[in-house]
């Protein structure tokens, strides 16, 4: 109760300066300083079942300023605590360890001043088993289960991502064995690792159309396991005028049975994206994707617009990617049993084409519209190299682009896809 004690006076002698200096003009910024800064002051005692005070230093010149605490599970926030009009940095909260044994967690606290500029700060900290008689919480702290009493789970204690390389250091006090594994946002999963010290090939052609890619890594002792999150920069791919362009998320595979039945894992989504269009872009008459013989579409795979964790096959569960700049009310589409039957054998070294239609409702007519249009996950009956491209003409038309009347055939000025990484190893 003493430590508690001092840092509610120190929290009150706060309070104090704060409402002294309010109406002060912010300082003129110094030259090379960063325009908000946040900086954690941690307690000086945590125990589960206790309560403790957080601080935060924000140095900035352009409040006010919005402070996010994220304590990652270690504590729960009492929030009629403390109040955002008096003291905005300081809060009281109920610390969480059910366990005898020291437990780890990391917080942190995100500050955003009022022009959007933000920082972000962490801290790792400890919370000490319960005591005999631990401060009260209010409301009560229900500590959770931990499913290996005495066991302390692995520490990741850095990770970076460079030149396509995750690099993952990890830790254990009980020297038990670890296991690294890494998934992205997407649910692509790479070959688990064994140590403290990993490292993974990171596909940098996936989200080509995002400026950012997260990865959740988690570190297993078989017992109790730790996750985080990292993030990257996908390599993007020069974007030319009146292109169409099919990349795979993947640039291998594994050789499935029955490639309409695939399962996760099994297959590789293609994402197919245009370059700003020279002629009066509004719907997407049709696309046809080719590939060799010995693939097939996965049956409920497709999706319009961009990936985004859902498919519509069955559906449309949001508007996105190049639709969503057309402001696109409605898509209408080929039906899925349609893309995967339509599989014709005629092309040239036995390729086949995937025919595809999107067909907005309410949406505007642009020149140099762009963006994803589609994607869909295709799987492999046999290994070997396969080439992913188009198919302009067979007899009539299979893939051009309309404006608003449909009457008119704009056809993409490059349709060849050899820009872009387009083969897929299969095993």
């Amino acid at each position: 109760m003493r430590i508690l004690t001092t840092l509610f006076c120190l929290g009150s002698c706060l309070l104090m300066a704060a409402l002294a200096s309010c109406g002060a003009s912010s300082p003129p910024p110094q030259q090379g300083a960063p325009p908000v800064e946040a900086i954690i002051v941690a307690p000086f005692e945590m125990r589960g079942g206790s309560q403790a005070v957080w601080r935060v230093n924000v140095n900035g010149y352009n409040g006010p300023f919005t402070i996010h605490w994220d304590f990652g599970g270690g504590a729960v926030v009492n929030e009629h605590d403390f109040s955002n009009e008096l003291s905005p940095n300081l809060l009281q909260v109920g610390m969480v360890n059910g366990t005898e044994a020291v437990k780890e967690y990391t917080v942190t606290v995100s500050v955003t001043d009022k022009v959007g500029e933000t920082d972000t700060s962490t801290f790792r900290y400890r919370v000490d088993p319960p005591g005999d008689e631990p401060d009260p919480v209010d409301p009560p702290v229900k500590p959770p289960v931990d499913p290996t009493p005495g066991n302390r789970a692995p520490v990741i204690d850095s990770f970076s991502v460079n030149n396509g390389v995750l690099q993952v250091s990890c830790s254990d006090k009980d020297g038990d064995d670890i296991t690294v594994s890494v998934v992205d946002e997407f649910g692509n999963e790479y070959p688990s690792q064994e140590g403290t010290e990993t490292q993974f090939e990171i596909d940098q052609w996936v989200a080509f159309w995002q400026a950012e890619v997260s990865l959740e890594i988690t570190a297993s002792d078989g017992q109790d396991a730790t996750s985080t999150t990292a993030t990257y920069a996908p390599k993007p791919i020069s974007i030319a005028d009146d292109t169409l362009y099919a990349v795979a998320m993947s640039g291998t595979a594994p050789s499935v049975r029955d490639p309409q039945q695939a399962s996760d894992g099994q297959s590789v989504r293609v994402v197919v994206f245009t370059g700003p269009t020279k002629q009066p872009f509004q719907r997407m008459a049709s696309v046809a994707v080719t590939c060799e013989d010995g693939s097939d579409y996965v049956l409920g795979s497709f999706d319009a617009g961009a990936p985004d964790g859902s498919t519509d096959a069955n559906g449309l569960t949001g508007i996105d990617g190049i639709w969503q700049l057309l402001e696109a009310d409605d898509l209408q589409y080929s039906a899925d049993d349609q893309i995967g039957g339509i599989h014709r054998r005629d092309l040239p070294g036995s390729r086949g084409a995937l025919d595809f239609s999107i067909i907005p409702q309410g949406a505007l007519e642009i020149t140099g519209a762009y963006g994803v249009l589609f994607s869909f996950e295709i799987a492999f009956s046999e290994p070997g190299e396969y080439r992913i491209g188009f198919q302009p003409v067979d007899t009539i038309s299979r893939t051009y682009y309309q404006d608003d009347s449909a009457s008119n055939e704009f056809f993409w000025g490059d349709v060849t896809n050899s820009t872009v990484p387009n083969i897929i190893t299969v095993n």
